[in-house]
Formats: structure tokens, sequence, C-alpha cells
């Protein structure tokens, strides 16, 4: 299975890289998620700051024209019986006394309109038959005026009874004290059969729009602009002086092309530009908010994501530096661990305290090498035991070949002279050193140590005048299968040296070689002396520690410690001794181990 290339690429890698590269994976998508968030959030501020100004322009766009219908509505006052004959009168001649009434009754309407009109500065009644009332807040009326030659009565008699918005301007029918800018609704008013009664014009105060404005606007840190059809300004928010035409490409630009959001640059000045349009007036209502305003209400959100992030990458950092601490380290501890052992330094430990799966690593790496000591130190030990016992029969040979063929010599002459006992001994003796010198082999057939053990119990038994009985029962297929040479014989010589030293009763020896599937199982019993409880459990601990010092080797049980570290030595866990002896009553020793057929000649 092809793993994917991510995996292969990080193999070529060690571990100190792969935790930076896994700490860039996690800080990379960490910084572009933030700055993706960011620049989501500061779009998101731009827009609700245009929303809001967009809803700004529109609130104050429908409460102008909401002030606008509120005047037009008076026009209707006209209409009532009283007025329509005063403006329905003939032309008054030189001090009339009709038009003295007629004025006291046309004041009345005035002073109606003025108290419900609080930005009022002016109201004129022009008849059809060329009569004039009006009410003029400051100034005088014009001595002579031509109503017909200016421009907003011939357009006010054109709409036929609509009402008609100017736009900033000065009074055009009053002597001015001084400049001042109004706004004028017109209104031909007509009478039921559609004929022209006389024409209502109402000059309102300019400065009322910047007011109606700023209520709406404290609450905006924004610009407002108001234009007239023309593009006279009616507000100019301190930006532009009211009553002037326009003159600002970058803002009539966008509203000429009826965008009604863009972003402009005004006086070197990065701006967001709203505006929405009277469909009453045709006024624009233009809302300015300047780059910086956006930036303030961005510094804040930038401050934090910069907040975020160096926290995000402090804290991830650190997380990296804790799992270098707490498992790239110990790794290191280990791998320099390992690198002493590699030398041959069997002494080096890894010093690992933490309680993780490295942690367990270390402790297994530390028990190894302390087994691996163990192993070493056990095989050191036979070795030295093997030459040891090596040594001490080669001094207790002293010329085998000479003895042996000394041995045969007298087994001749026992013949001659007719001595059958001497004999059989001098034969005996002659097989067991002949067995004893054979250094062909380590590995025997057990067959051949039991017959070496036949040959140590004949001389035994003439030795001691027949004062035991010897019993062998070994098991055919257990014959032919393998056993280290000079295992067993000291095993039963123990039991002279031991068993039956000082014993007045008659001795038993039972020797059982079996099978038992893939093990061979040996019993050698004894009903000799036996051993005391504490003599007994001295032994096993000798049996089963790995020590075993010079006092050791040489005291009464050397043929059982000895024969048990051959045979653990060579078969390892696959064998086992077992050893039990009760004082007055004997011994039982079982040995058990693999059943491995003998293969030499």
């Amino acid at each position: 299975m092809v793993q994917p290339a991510l995996f292969s690429f990080l193999k070529r890698w060690n571990l100190k890289c792969k935790l930076i590269i896994f700490y860039l994976m996690f800080l990379i998508p960490m910084l572009l998620l933030n700055l993706f968030a960011y620049v989501s959030s500061t779009r998101m501020i731009q827009n609700q700051v245009t929303d809001s100004l967009a809803v700004l322009t529109g609130q104050i766009n429908t409460m102008i024209e909401q002030k606008l219908t509120d005047i037009e509505k008076i026009s209707s006052t006209v209409y009532s019986p009283a007025l329509l004959d005063v403006v329905r009168r003939g032309r008054y001649i030189g001090d009339d006394s009709v038009y003295v009434k007629d004025n006291r009754e046309m004041n009345r309407f005035f002073s109606y309109i003025v108290n419900d009109i609080d930005e009022l500065d002016g109201v004129y009644v022009f008849t059809e038959n060329g009569n004039m009332f009006y009410k003029s807040v400051i100034d005088q009326m014009k001595a002579v005026y031509d109503l017909e030659r200016d421009d907003w009565y011939g357009e006010t008699v054109a709409r036929v009874g609509r009402p008609v918005i100017f736009g900033a301007h000065m009074p055009w029918t009053l002597q001015l004290s001084s400049n001042r800018y109004v706004y004028s609704v017109a209104k031909s008013i007509r009478g039921i059969d559609g004929s022209r009664i006389c024409t209502l014009l109402l000059d309102l105060k300019l400065n009322s729009i910047g007011e109606l404005v700023a209520s709406y606007k404290k609450q905006y840190d924004s610009r407002i602009l108001v234009l007239d059809k023309t593009n006279h300004v009616l507000f100019g928010d301190d930006l532009y002086d009211v009553g002037t035409e326009l003159q600002e490409p970058a803002i009539l630009t966008p509203v000429r092309g009826g965008m009604t959001q863009a972003g402009i640059r005004v006086g070197g000045k990065r701006q967001f530009l709203v505006y929405d349009t009277s469909v009453i007036s045709g006024w624009k209502v233009i809302g300015l908010t300047e780059q910086s305003t956006i930036d303030r209400e961005i510094s804040g959100l930038r401050s934090l994501n910069v907040a975020v992030t160096a926290i995000s990458s402090i804290v991830s950092l650190g997380f990296l530096l804790a799992i270098y601490l707490t498992n790239y380290k110990p790794i290191l501890r280990l791998r320099r661990s390992m690198k002493k052992v590699e030398i041959g330094d069997f002494s080096a430990r890894a010093e690992i305290t933490t309680m993780d799966e490295i942690g367990s690593l270390g402790k297994s790496f530390n028990n190894m090498l302390e087994k691996i000591n163990e192993l070493i130190e056990s095989e050191y030990k036979a070795r030295l035991r093997k030459r040891e016992a090596e040594f001490r029969a080669l001094q207790a040979q002293i010329n085998p070949h000479f003895l042996y063929n000394t041995l045969q010599m007298v087994s001749s002459m026992s013949v001659v002279h007719g001595l059958p006992e001497v004999d059989q001994v001098a034969k005996s003796l002659a097989g067991m050193f002949r067995y004893s010198i054979d250094n062909a082999t380590e590995m025997v057939p057990i067959e051949k140590e039991v017959e070496h053990i036949r040959n140590y119990l004949f001389i035994q038994r003439l030795r001691l005048n027949e004062s035991f009985d010897a019993e062998l029962d070994i098991d055919a297929e257990a014959a032919r299968c393998s056993i280290l040479k000079l295992t067993l014989q000291p095993l039963v010589e123990n039991i002279f040296v031991h068993g039956f030293r000082d014993m007045h009763k008659k001795g038993i020896v039972r020797i059982s070689v079996k099978r038992r599937r893939s093990r061979i199982i040996v019993k050698i019993i004894d009903n000799g002396s036996g051993m005391r409880m504490g003599a007994l459990r001295k032994l096993k601990q000798k049996l089963y520690e790995e020590r075993n010092d010079e006092a050791d080797v040489r005291n009464a049980n050397i043929g059982i410690i000895n024969v048990h570290g051959r045979l653990r030595h060579h078969f390892g866990h696959g064998y086992q001794m077992y050893f039990k002896s009760m004082d007055g009553i004997g011994t039982k020793i079982m040995l058990v181990f693999p059943a491995i057929p003998y293969e030499g000649a």
C-alpha cells in the first residue's frame, strides 16, 4: 500500500524538524484565518458605516419631504370663503376702504401661517387682478416688483396647481437689509372651474434645513450636504457656503452618474459618499464619511486581532516548547544511551523521569540492559566454572591415558590369574576413565550417561559390601535423546558422599529416565539421611541465584550446583530442577529439559 506523499516526506526529517513543521502547519493556517477574519471584519465595518450613512441620508430626506408636504398643505386655507372673496376682488385704486378691510382679513391669514410655521421668512399672495398681499418677518416689499418677469412665477403657473419647490436664493420680492438665503414653496391657486385665482409664495429660512439636519446628524460622525436641483448648497456642514453652486467634481461625478454609494477623494482625503434624492423636491441629501473615521473603528479590531495572533503564537510556541522538553529531550537522552550501548558501554542508562510512553520505553530499555548485564555476567561465570572444572578434572586425571592402559593390563592379569571380580572392577573403572577423557563432544546420548552411572554403581557396590540396592528404569525412547556429558553421575555421587554417610540401614538408589512428549524427566531418589530445613533452604537459594562465590564452589554441594549451572546455561528456560529432601527420610531430585534426539555418531 502506497503511503501518502506527506508521510513519505516527513520520514526524511528528524524529530526536531517535524516539530517545527507541525508548528508551522498550525501557525500559518491560524495567521491566514486571522487575516481573513480581519479583512472580513474590516469590510463589515465599512458596510455598516455606509449603511448607517445611507439610513441617515434617507431619514433626513424623509424629514425634509415631510416638512415640505406640511408647508404645502397650508395652501388649502386659501380656499376659505372669506379669502376667496379677497383674492377675487378687482384691482384696488388708491386708499380704497375695501383694500383696508381685505388687507386686515389677509393679515389674519398671514398670522395663522406665521404662527404655524416657525421657519417662515415671508408669505406673499399675488391675485390675478394685480393685487398683492404680503408679510415679511424682516424686510419690506420692493417698491416696484414685476411678477411676471421672474422665472419662478412662470414655472409655478406652468405646473397648473401643483406646488413648486425652489432651492437656495435671495428673496425675490424684498428690499434686503442684509444678505440671507431662503428656499421657497410656490403654488398657483385655481378655482373649481380650473381658472387661476392667485399665486401663493412662501419664503422659508434656509438655516431651518441645517437645524433639521443637525438634529439627526449629531449621533453620526459624518458630514451632510443638501443640494437643490441646480446643485446649489442648501446645507454645507461647514464644508461649502450655503447658496453657492457646488463645484466639487469628486462629489458631483458619482451623483450625476446615479451611483448611490461611492469611494471618492476630497481635499486629499479618501471618503465614502452616500446620497438620497427626494422625489418631491428633487433635492439630494449627501452623506460623507472620511476613511479615518472608519479606520478609528477598525483600529480597535486591528489591535485585538494582533493581540489574539500574538497570544496564539506564544501559546502554541509554549506548547511546542513543552512537547520539546517532555518528549524530544527524553528521546535524545534515550538515543545517547543507545549510542553508548552500541559501542559496548552496557553501564549506560536512560535518565527519563516522565510517566508517559517515552518514560515507559526508557524504563524498558534500562530493564533490558539489566537483563543483558545479568546474562553477560552469567555467561562469563559459567565459562569460568567450566574452565575451572576442566582444570580440576585435568589435575585429577594424572595422565588418564596411562591409567586407562594400566587398568587394561590389570584386567588382563586378573583373567590370567582367575580373579573375575578384579577383572570386572578394572573394566568398569577403565570405562569410566574412557568416558571422562573423551572430549570429542559435549553432548552425549542419555544411554551413555546411564552406562557411566552403571559402572560407578558397580564399583560402589563392591566398595560398600553391597550395602545398598540400585534400581534403574530407563525409557528406550528417552535413552536416544541428548544430555550434557557428566551431569547425572555427579548427582548420584552426591548420594554416597552425603546421603549414605554414617547410615546404618540398607540404602536404596532409584534412577528413572522417561520421555513425556517434548520433555525428558529424570528422577534420582535415595533413602539416605536427607537434609535439614535450613540446609535445604540455603541450597535452593544458591541454585537459583546468579552469584556463586569460591566458597560455594568448594562446599559439599559442588556437584549439584555445577550440574544445575551447566544445564541451565545450555537449555535456558526449557530446563528446570526440582529438589525435595526430608531429614532422616531421603532426597528426591527431578530434572526436566527438552527432548532432543541425539544425532552424533
